[in-house]
């Protein structure tokens, strides 16, 4: 199981702001599929923006089933949303990543080639990897 619970640090610039969260959203993904197991799970938090229906198009193609929620706590007018994968289905030739390789992979700056820094990029950092 991943279970992100990470949030971009949000500058209140509306295009800036979906720009970090889809980069986050995309780097969770990407570290999800390089360590999940067959028939794993994901749960991520994201923030609806234009590329929303994409990112879940993507992951109904990677999961067996693809389920989303908002938590009661999440006030009306956030965006915030929960993401639930169940039963990855892994490329047949992926890599996988040792736990000394994931670390110095999340860690890198490489992770958001087109992130625009104008602050710290995550407010909240929480990716947790059970299993």
């Amino acid at each position: 199981v991943v279970m992100s619970d990470a949030s971009p640090s949000l500058c209140g610039i509306k295009n800036i702001d979906q720009l970090r969260s889809i980069d986050l959203t995309n780097t969770v993904i990407e570290i999800a599929e390089n360590i999940l197991e067959p028939k794993g799970n994901l749960v991520m938090k994201v923030f609806q923006g234009p590329e929303y229906k994409a990112m879940l198009d993507s992951l109904k193609g990677k999961f067996r089933q693809v389920k989303t929620t908002k938590p009661a706590s999440s006030r009306k007018k956030s965006s915030e949303m929960y993401v639930v994968g169940l039963g990855y289905k892994p490329k047949k030739n992926r890599k996988k990543y040792s736990d000394y390789n994931l670390l110095m992979y999340a860690t890198s700056s490489a992770v958001l080639p087109n992130f625009i820094p104008l602050s710290e990029p995550f407010g909240s950092s929480d990716i947790i990897v059970i299993g």
